[in-house]
């Protein structure tokens, strides 16, 4: 700075990049310089004194001492700050590295209960009126068949308490439905104080895998917000079925619908739906209640259903029944008819008493003429009697044995042997019992033998 002023005096400062050093400017009528406290003292040249030597013109001069300092603190400076916004940087960075562990763990949360309420779902607000009883279904993923479920009672699931298992009896009811995916709380006899949050959970049973469960909300109050005329509804298979959902005045403008859960759609009031099962149409009133009409009922059509005006609902449970057929040829025939199966039965079973009775015949020709055989044994032991061997006459064959034993009966009598007399009148009786039964057995066997080439019976259509 060369022609100072007395109105150059003030401060001033050298500015590196965004650093700055500060220095104070005196202008005095001496020129002297302190090195020691950075300031710089500048004589001013008085014009009415005597000209001074070029080494005291005034000229700002800093001595290489003041000028190493100034570097050297400036540099210090310089360093301490290239730390602070090394250090501003790391901290910055494991901020935003913190920042997006913290998103990443929440959005694997989010992605897990989103899974588990997939697998596990129910109704969000159910209401029911004070001293009522309701029904309410809790539907889980296949996969948890074998799994032990449970309803629990609390605002959070962390701090919520058991209140019963599946298949348990009471004034609270839990029953597992598997081949339905799908287990039923049943609470009866309900008051105000059972209003509040409730859990449908299957127990999963590890230390990394918590239960899964769903939440429900539960209002009970003595004037419900919406409630329905009969909670189970039935109808034959082709028929149709009505149900009527009620809503308080607070409800009117709410959206109403008629939901289902096989896939969790809802019917919205004022819409006619024809579908692959039953038609469903809605009307409301807009006044107090909303009606629904299901006609041409099929089998799929039964399951649970729920009525749902705003944010609340209540379940129904619909039953779809066989229907009742009765032809009317079938009234007016007298006659009875077999079927096929009924002719096959009586053919088999006709044939297995022939074959019965031909095997009893058999057992009785057998017997008769072994009896037959044992009677001609015995009247050929009366033939080899000494007695008769003195006779004369000799026995005849069976076919004149009546005659025989006349002939012998006269010579007989005129016989002194009373031996021989005895032998013949025995023979006779033993000839007249064994021709009795040849004429039996005769008989039988011709009866018999009518009997199986005789009429059968038929059965017709």
């Amino acid at each position: 700075m060369t022609g100072l002023k007395k109105s150059d005096v003030g401060w001033y400062w050298c500015s590196v990049v965004d650093v700055q050093v500060t220095d104070a400017l005196t202008v005095t009528t001496a020129v002297t310089m302190t090195a020691d406290n950075e300031k710089t003292s500048i004589k001013e040249t008085n014009p009415h004194t005597t000209p001074v030597s070029s080494s005291e013109d005034s000229i700002v001069t800093f001595s290489s001492t003041a000028t190493t300092h100034m570097n050297t603190t400036e540099n210090k400076e310089q360093t301490q700050e290239n730390k602070d916004k090394k250090i501003t940087v790391i901290w910055s960075l494991m901020g935003v590295g913190l920042l997006l562990l913290t998103v990443l763990v929440f959005c694997i949360c989010m992605s897990i209960r989103k899974f588990n309420s997939e697998n596990m779902r129910t109704l969000k607000h159910i209401a029911v009126k004070s001293g009522d009883s309701v029904t309410i279904p809790c539907f889980y993923d296949e996969s948890y068949k074998s799994n032990n479920k449970y309803w629990c009672h609390g605002n959070y699931w962390s701090s919520c308490t058991i209140v019963t298992y599946t298949n348990t009896r009471g004034s609270t009811s839990v029953i597992d439905h598997p081949t339905h995916n799908m287990f039923t709380v049943e609470l009866n006899r309900l008051n105000t104080d059972h209003s509040g949050w409730y859990w449908c959970a299957a127990e999963i049973g590890g230390k990394y895998k918590p239960d899964d469960k769903d939440y429900l909300y539960l209002t009970v109050s003595a004037a419900p917000a919406v409630s329905v005329l009969g909670s189970r509804v039935s109808g034959e298979e082709g028929s149709s079925v009505s149900v009527q959902c009620l809503y308080s005045a607070a409800y009117q403008n709410k959206q109403k619908q008629w939901c289902r859960s096989t896939d969790w759609s809802c019917y919205t009031v004022g819409r006619t739906y024809i579908s692959q099962n039953s038609t469903v149409q809605i009307s409301d009133d807009g006044k107090t209640s909303f009606k629904v009409e299901m006609t041409g009922l099929k089998k799929s059509d039964a399951g649970w259903y729920w009525c749902s005006v705003g944010d609340v609902q209540v379940p129904v449970h619909l039953n779809v029944t066989d229907a009742l057929t009765v032809s009317s040829s079938e009234d007016s025939i007298q006659n009875v008819t077999f079927s096929s199966t009924a002719i096959t039965h009586m053919n088999t079973t006709e044939n297995k008493e022939q074959t019965q009775e031909t095997k009893e015949e058999r057992k009785t020709v057998v017997w008769s003429l072994m009896g037959v055989g044992l009677l001609l044994l015995t009247v050929l032991k009366y033939q080899g009697q000494p007695a008769l061997q003195k006779q004369t006459h000799t026995l005849q064959p069976p076919r004149l044995m009546i005659r025989c034993c006349t002939v012998q009966l006269v010579s007989s009598q005129r016989s002194q042997n009373k031996g021989a007399w005895r032998s013949l009148q025995m023979l006779m009786m033993t000839s007249s019992t064994v021709l009795l039964l040849t004429i039996k057995i005769c008989v039988l066997v011709l009866s018999l033998l009518t009997k199986r080439t005789g009429p059968e019976f038929s059965v017709s259509h």
